[in-house]
């Protein structure tokens, strides 16, 4: 998939919009709100797009902003407002700023536009089309599903502001005034002002497409550290800093908010976006419990390099991905194949794909899913497509830290591969074999080693004489 979509689809990066150390967009367990109202879900989603890849120790990066006049100046109340809630967050977080961030103020409407140019700016209808083959393959969206069409609806939803470190400018919307949600939203995104300016989230972190686009679990994993590292900074600002009017703000906007589009989402997406979130909050409250911010500030010297770690903080750092590779495939499919996507699938979308299936019939329970997916060590995933005969092929190659654990997947897959494709049509020892709508299906465990292949028939044996373990 393209980096843009890996984690909103497999990104944030299946929003990773090449700005954005936060978007409110959409509600998120647990941020902010839940000191006074722990049951609440917080409507405000970011998405941003940077992993941390640090020497050895966090530096100070300077470098000079690059000022982009746009919207309306802030008027000078707000300035007010703005400048106590950073010294605010500077002291609570205890990193220090190189130079003033630049703020602009813009309407909803112009917020939203900004945004929505900015994603589509390197994300095309083509784009759009090969991570909608990957992700049905997958079976987690339909293949007749409208990607691009749904981002769009998704970003005519709620959106709050957000720091921009490309342009090195936050943008505030005006619509509705300073208020409650607006300043538990600033102290979360000025929290990435301080990330940026400390570790330069797009060169130093290296979040950017580029990098992102073979390193999909290292960028997934630094976007959940940024992530939670900002959503405790707001949890915290929010717990002592915030007035009983931005609690009272903060608690209307709650009672009157909807997300039609955002509630409509394929189940996968609401996991996944929540993600840098939830599961990046508790992996930097491991980190903070530890050793405070300086156990936090520790992280970005030595990022983490998957969402295994995220997942299992106590993983973090010395359990590293092993490298998976695979063969090129071109040569045995022929003529009229092209190679579409290839990157890491990891243990957060092993999880996903068993238990958030597009239809609910197929899918595993979270717990089953969740233990299977544990004990993850290292994978690599490939798709191809031939656009003459519209056929395709998917292959997921996966090594696990024991034979138990590479076990325990296989049996899990072999459950969902009966709710997903019905009744084996073969079976050899631990070698299982379905038909779907797009090929033949193929599932061999051996040792440490599982293989997943879909692909017609007519090329299935022939590529498992390439892949077999």
């Amino acid at each position: 998939m393209q980096p843009k979509t890996r984690h909103i689809l497999i990104t944030c990066f299946v929003l990773v919009l090449l700005a954005c150390c936060g978007l409110a967009v959409l509600g998120i367990i647990g941020t902010g709100v839940g000191i006074w109202a722990s049951s609440q879900p917080t409507p405000t989603v970011r998405v941003i797009t940077q992993r941390p890849t640090l020497a050895a120790t966090p530096t100070l990066r300077g470098g000079t902003p690059h000022p982009t006049p746009a919207g309306a100046a802030v008027p000078y109340a707000d300035r007010v407002q703005m400048n106590e809630i950073q010294n605010q967050v500077i002291e609570e977080r205890g990193l220090q700023p190189l130079y003033a961030v630049d703020r602009a103020l813009l309407t909803a409407d112009e917020l939203k536009q900004k945004v929505t140019d900015d994603f589509f700016k390197d994300y095309t209808e083509a784009d759009a089309q090969n991570d909608v083959l990957v992700l049905s393959l997958l079976g987690l969206l339909y293949p007749e599903t409208d990607l691009t069409q749904l981002y769009k609806d998704l970003y005519s939803e709620q959106v709050a502001g957000f720091y921009d470190p490309e342009v090195k400018q936050m943008y505030v919307i005006q619509d509705t005034g300073f208020n409650g949600v607006e300043r538990m939203t600033y102290a979360h995104e000025y929290t990435h002002v301080l990330q940026d300016q400390n570790y330069d989230l797009q060169n130093g972190l290296r979040i950017n497409d580029k990098d992102c686009l073979d390193e999909t679990e290292r960028c997934a994993a630094v976007q959940a550290l940024t992530e939670g590292d900002a959503s405790m900074v707001e949890r915290i600002w929010f717990s002592k800093y915030a007035t009983a009017k931005d609690q009272a703000d903060a608690q209307a906007f709650y009672q009157n908010y909807s997300s039609p589009v955002y509630d409509s989402l394929p189940a996968f997406l609401h996991e996944d976006f929540t993600f840098p979130y939830v599961q990046g909050l508790e992996f930097v409250q491991t980190l903070y419990d530890q050793g405070n911010w300086q156990a936090v500030d520790a992280a970005y010297a030595n990022p983490p390099l998957s969402t295994e770690q995220i997942l299992h903080p106590e993983k973090y750092p010395s359990d590293k991905p092993i490298k998976v590779t695979l063969p090129d495939l071109l040569p045995t499919l022929g003529s009229g194949w092209e190679l579409v996507d290839s990157a890491d699938m990891g243990e957060w979308y092993t999880y996903l794909i068993l238990a958030f299936g597009r239809d609910e019939a197929d899918r595993l329970s979270e717990d089953v899913a969740r233990d299977a997916a544990a004990g993850w060590g290292g994978d690599r995933y490939a798709i191809y497509r031939n656009a003459t005969t519209h056929q395709s092929v998917l292959v997921l190659s996966t090594t696990w830290d024991s034979e138990s654990d590479a076990e325990e997947f296989a049996n899990a897959f072999e459950t969902y591969g009966t709710k997903r494709w019905g009744e084996r049509t073969a079976s050899t020892g631990n070698h299982w074999t379905w038909q779907d709508s797009a090929g033949q299906v193929e599932f061999i465990h051996q040792g440490k080693q599982t293989l997943w292949l879909i692909a017609p028939e007519n090329t299935a044996q022939s590529l498992l004489s390439l892949l077999e373990p």
